[in-house]
């Protein structure tokens, strides 16, 4: 069985951003709508891979806004 963990760099662990970012103190429905719009705020990006100590890499939100091209906010 292969650990979660080991997913390739570019695959989004959506639980391990909204850990990190509900620890910051973004709330619940900030959150929900990220993963519904499949967009972190940029303001977010790069302290979240900051506090999580590299666990989260940017090349996720660079994987992020690569699938969103094109479509309307």
């Amino acid at each position: 069985m292969s650990n979660p963990r080991d997913m390739t760099k570019s695959q989004i662990d959506w639980d391990l951003i909204d850990t990190y970012a509900e620890l910051k103190g973004v709330s619940y429905w900030a959150r929900r709508k990220w993963r519904q719009r499949n967009h972190v705020p940029h303001k977010w990006r790069i302290g979240l891979a900051w506090w999580s100590a590299g666990r989260i890499d940017l090349k996720w939100f660079q994987d992020m806004d690569k699938k969103n091209r094109g479509k309307a906010a």
